[in-house]
């Protein structure tokens, strides 16, 4: 009898760790997640991206025109600075369309 209370204890201890260690895991997602919605929004209101994101859609299809690359240039340098301060791996921009106009890795 003593074995089997003990048992069931150890197994209610362990099964409350793993529920706390879930929930834990789960605020630390929600955090993260949260910032990137803040780093978002903060980002959406770069004058940079509002000037140039416009001419990328426009000429979409076409890197080689010199408005894209400088465009282009333009974001690396604002873009590549706050990919080094929040440790991103990757910023991508979308068109309202879905597509993506501009990724600061294209590879990926």
């Amino acid at each position: 009898m003593t074995y089997t209370n003990f048992k069931k204890s150890l197994e209610a201890n362990r099964l409350a760790q793993l529920v706390d260690l879930t929930v834990f895991r789960a605020d630390r997602i929600e955090a993260y997640f949260a910032g990137l919605r803040a780093d978002i929004a903060i980002t959406q209101g770069f004058f940079n991206i509002k000037e140039n994101l416009p001419i990328l859609n426009r000429f979409a299809g076409h890197p080689e025109y010199p408005q894209v690359v400088a465009a282009k240039k333009m974001l690396n340098d604002q873009l590549s600075h706050m990919q080094s301060v929040s440790d991103m791996t990757d910023i991508m921009l979308v068109s309202p369309n879905g597509k993506v106009a501009y990724a600061n890795r294209p590879a990926h």
